[in-house]
């Protein structure tokens, strides 16, 4: 059996090397939790400046923000950041219920999750800081 050249063996194995590093993308992204009854909220507000090892994952794959709103008031109940275990085709999504919404969103980049993700009644990435005013007078509105 006839082998092949150098070159071509360099080639095919750069090739194979670059192939198997495209298909495992991993991200850091944010990690923590709020609940309702927690007084910390600053996995709502201050996601961005979470800068301590124990608020950071290395994910195989993509990050994730799930987070459950109070359908009266508008605001947060449950908010989690961390690394997401569903299909890559796993659209962003806000369900609604009989409580409020249980909004799903995930995201590929370096600490792409520091956002509240997908937010009942819109398609965009809400700003967190954005929420801070809302929460502070007990109704929502946006400022920039």
């Amino acid at each position: 059996m006839e082998s092949l050249p150098k070159t071509w063996t360099k080639i095919l194995l750069l090739c194979a090397v670059f192939t198997v590093s495209q298909s495992v993308e991993r991200y850091v992204c944010r990690t923590c939790q709020y609940q309702s009854n927690m007084k910390d909220t600053s996995c709502i507000y201050e996601a961005e400046n979470m800068t301590e090892i124990q608020n950071n994952v290395k994910c195989p794959g993509l990050c994730l923000i799930q987070s459950r709103w109070d359908k009266e008031t508008m605001l947060p109940t449950f908010l989690l950041r961390g690394c997401s275990n569903l299909p890559r085709e796993t659209e962003d999504v806000c369900n609604e219920d009989v409580l409020g919404y249980e909004c799903l969103s995930q995201c590929s980049g370096h600490y792409c999750n520091v956002d509240l993700g997908l937010t009942p009644g819109g398609s965009q990435r809400a700003a967190s800081r954005n929420l801070v005013v809302a929460m502070t007078f007990g109704f929502i509105f946006l400022v920039k």
